[in-house]
């Protein structure tokens, strides 16, 4: 292997890793909101703050892997990003699916 390929591989590493966890952060940090939206005193003002965090941070670490690994990071930051996202999702589905029916009823649910 020459140092271009370890160059590049080491991008799709770094961008991937960094992608994931960014979606791991991310994700994590909307499910806090959502959760928390209940007991707000101003919910609106919680989402937006939620949002612009969740959103500067994504676009930083974006921009860092960019600068940092070039396209290939970014494509595999863009991967890692969207396996968190599924995982998350997943998992988040099977803690709701093992909810009792009249607990998710007291959290506005419609079973």
């Amino acid at each position: 292997m020459t140092d271009g390929q370890g160059a590049g591989v080491a991008a799709w590493l770094v961008g991937a890793l960094a992608g994931g966890l960014l979606g791991l952060a991310f994700f994590a940090g909307l499910r806090l909101t959502v959760n928390a939206l209940a007991s707000a005193r101003r919910p609106a003002l919680l989402m937006l703050a939620s949002l612009f965090a969740r959103t500067l941070l994504a676009v930083a670490v974006f921009w860092a892997v960019g600068r940092w690994a070039g396209w290939q990071g970014l494509v595999a930051a863009l991967g890692g990003f969207l396996v968190a996202r599924t995982a998350l999702l997943a998992r988040a589905r099977r803690e709701d699916a093992a909810r009792p029916a009249d607990a998710a009823s007291r959290q506005g649910g419609e079973r």
